[in-house]
């Protein structure tokens, strides 16, 4: 009982990130039919899904990079350098954005779901009509 308790938790949290990561998805997809006039080709709904389910998954790799402070080094670059009176070290400023960043932890599963989601949809796309 205690796992729906936690998943319903996350789901109140976080429910307008994953309605947009389905929107997203959709939307590409949606795109890339009226590019490709493929409206009546499964295959087309294939690929599609699979471009949005991919940009999904990979713009949560790239959030998992960025919760781990991988770009740290480069807002350093381009921040202001004092903080009060002194001048705020990288190793400083990458411990004061670790501890801004801890209550946004996991942002990046639904990220990561989603994309994976559309992608497993678009392979049983592929396999049925393959």
């Amino acid at each position: 009982m205690r796992f729906f308790e936690i998943v319903g938790e996350y789901l109140k949290n976080h429910w307008i990130r994953l309605v947009a990561s389905i929107v997203y998805g959709i939307v590409i997809c949606v795109i890339y039919n009226f590019s490709n006039d493929g409206f009546s080709y499964a295959i087309s709904y294939s690929n599609g899904l699979f471009i949005g389910g991919a940009t999904l998954f990979l713009f949560g790799l790239l959030t998992v990079v960025n919760y781990f402070g991988g770009f740290d080094i480069f807002s350093y670059m381009f921040r202001s350098k004092y903080v009060g009176d002194h001048r705020e070290s990288l190793y400083e400023y990458s411990e004061r954005k670790k501890i801004e960043r801890k209550p946004a932890a996991f942002i990046f599963i639904d990220y990561l779901a989603v994309g994976t989601i559309f992608m497993i949809v678009s392979f049983i796309i592929l396999l049925i009509v393959g």
